[in-house]
C-alpha cells in the first residue's frame, strides 16, 4: 500500500531550486516543513557543526580557494559544491547544501537534499577538511537516548519510534589462552523494538551505537494499527538523515543535541595557557574524563587507552609511562594546540591543556576517546 502523502520525486531539483532564489535561510527552512516524503535514495541530511564565526560567511570565504565550490545564493546561505575524485577523476558528486542557523550560539546546520553519494563523498569530505575553522560535534550515547525520549514525548501518545537497524561497536572478549589486548568488533542489527529497548539492551551488553536508524509511526484509528510516517538515521558523528517531517526533527529532536554539543565546547573554550593570560584569566584547571566503573584497574585498560591515543591521526604523540601510571603527550598538527594526558587512578583520564588549545582540537580529541575507547563524563578536574 501507498504511503501518504505521496513521494516527491523531484525532491533535490525542488530543493536547488528553492535555495537558487530563497531570500533567506528561513524561507528555504520553511518550505522543507511543506515538502512530501522524499524519494528512496534521497533523504534531507543535516550536519551539526561548530564554528566561532559565522558559518555562511566562513563557506563564502572558502569559495575562493576551493575548486568547485561556488556561493548560489549568499541571502538565503546556499552553496554549490562538486568534488572529482579517484585516480582519474572519473568520479564525481555534485549537489547543493545550505546554512541554517541553530539553537545555540556557534552552532550551526548544514542542511542537503540529496542522495548519500553526495552527502558521503560530497558534503562530509567537505567538512573534514575544514577543521580546525569547522567542526563536527560528537554525540555521546545518553545524548542520543535523551534526545530521542523527549522526541517522542514531544510528538505525542499516538506516536511511537521503532528501531530497525543499529551500527554498533564493542569490546572483543580476551582469549581465556592469551593475555593479550584484543580490539572492538563491529556489527549491524536489524530489528523492530521500540527505541528504548534497544538502548536497555545495548547497556546491558556493553555496547555502543555509531548509529541508529529507526521510524516514526503514528497510530491510525480507522484502520487500527501503527503506519509509518517517516525514517531516520542519527549518528553519532555529528548529523542525521530522514525523509520526512522536517519540522518535527528540526524543532523536536535536534534542540536537544545541539544544547548538549553546545556545553561541551563552552567547556573547551578558552583553556590554553596562553590564551587565558592574554585575556587576563587565572589558569585553568585539567579537565578529566571520569567512568562510572574501574577501567583502568586491570592493565588491558591503560594497554586499550595508549592503542587509542596512538591511533589518533594528524598529530604528534609522546608515551612517557604506560604502566602502572599512563603519561603521554598530544599534538594537534592542523591546530598547533597540546595537551598532556595522565591517568593516576582507574576511573579517571586527566587531559591538562598546554600553551595553545583551542576548543576545536579539545572536542576533536575527547570525540576520539569517547568513539574509540569509552565514553565518560568530562568536565573540569574536581579533585577528589
Amino acid at each position: 500500500m501507498k504511503r501518504f502523502p505521496k513521494r516527491m520525486e523531484n525532491a533535490i531539483e525542488v530543493f536547488e531550486d528553492r535555495a537558487r532564489y530563497a531570500r533567506s535561510s528561513a524561507e528555504i527552512d520553511e518550505f522543507l516543513t511543506f515538502l512530501p516524503p522524499m524519494p528512496r535514495y534521497t533523504a534531507i541530511g543535516i550536519y551539526i557543526l561548530h564554528c566561532p564565526m559565522d558559518l555562511g560567511q566562513f563557506f563564502a570565504n572558502a569559495a575562493k580557494r576551493i575548486h568547485r565550490l561556488r556561493v548560489v545564493n549568499a541571502n538565503a546561505g546556499a552553496f554549490e559544491y562538486e568534488r572529482r575524485y579517484g585516480r582519474k577523476l572519473i568520479r564525481a558528486v555534485r549537489g547543493m547544501f545550505v546554512i541554517l542557523p541553530s539553537t545555540q550560539n556557534h552552532i550551526y546546520r548544514l542542511l542537503s537534499v540529496c542522495r548519500s553519494d553526495f552527502w558521503n563523498d560530497g558534503v562530509r569530505y567537505l567538512v573534514r577538511h575544514q577543521y580546525p575553522k569547522v567542526v563536527p560535534l560528537f554525540l555521546k550515547q545518553g545524548e542520543l537516548r535523551k534526545a530521542l525520549r523527549e522526541l517522542r514525548d514531544r510528538l505525542g501518545t499516538e506516536y511511537r519510534l521503532m528501531a530497525s537497524e543499529m551500527s554498533l561497536k564493542e569490546l572483543r572478549p580476551r582469549s581465556e589462552t592469551r593475555r593479550k589486548l584484543t580490539e572492538q568488533d563491529s556489527g549491524r542489527w536489524w530489528t523492530d523494538r521500540s527505541v528504548e529497548e534497544v538502548f536497555d539492551e545495548a547497556q546491558e551488553r556493553g555496547q555502543w551505537f555509531t548509529s541508529i536508524a529507526f521510524k516514526v509511526e503514528r497510530w491510525r484509528e480507522r484502520r487500527e494499527r501503527y503506519e509509518e510516517e517517516a525514517s531516520c538515521r542519527l549518528y553519532k558523528y555529528g548529523y542525521l538523515q530522514y525523509d520526512y517531517l522536517h519540522s518535527e526533527f528540526t524543532q523536536k529532536l535536534l534542540p536537544t543535541l545541539e544544547k548538549a554539543a553546545s556545553d561541551r565546547v563552552e567547556l573547551f573554550t578558552n583553556r590554553g595557557i596562553r590564551e587565558r593570560r592574554e585575556r587576563g584569566y587565572p589558569p585553568s584547571v585539567p579537565l578529566e574524563i571520569t567512568y562510572p566503573v574501574p577501567v583502568f584497574e586491570d592493565p588491558d585498560g591503560l594497554k586499550r587507552l595508549e592503542s587509542t591515543v596512538m591511533t589518533y591521526s594528524n598529530a604528534t604523540k609522546a608515551l612517557f609511562h604506560s604502566n602502572p601510571y599512563f603519561h603521554a603527550s598530544v599534538a594537534d598538527v592542523s591546530d598547533g594546540s597540546s595537551f598532556e594526558m595522565w591517568v593516576l587512578s582507574s576511573n579517571r583520564i586527566l587531559i591538562v591543556p598546554q600553551g595553545r588549545s583551542s576548543a576545536p582540537a579539545l572536542e576533536r580529541l575527547v570525540s576520539h576517546i569517547f568513539s574509540d575507547f569509552r565514553e565518560g563524563e568530562v568536565a573540569e578536574y574536581s579533585g577528589e
